[in-house]
């Protein structure tokens, strides 16, 4: 059976305060996160605006605790 692995973001509350983080997954589950939130970038605009609206994704998922990692 093949695993699968892939990451994206994720609002993490820690310490009272909500921040996006990269989450990455095995078979669905999430596994770990980046120790720190993460900020959008790209090479060119487009690929800016593209991780933003990512970001604008994660909003949209349940928040994940930090302590659960």
């Amino acid at each position: 059976m093949e695993t699968k692995h892939y990451w994206n973001y994720r609002v993490i509350l820690k310490d009272d305060c909500y921040q996006i983080c990269e989450v990455y997954y095995e078979s669905g589950e999430p596994l770990w996160i980046t120790q720190e939130s993460v900020c959008p970038l790209g090479e060119t605009l487009e690929e800016l605006k593209e991780d933003i609206e990512n970001y604008i994704k994660a909003l949209d998922k349940p928040v994940l605790k930090y302590k659960d990692f």
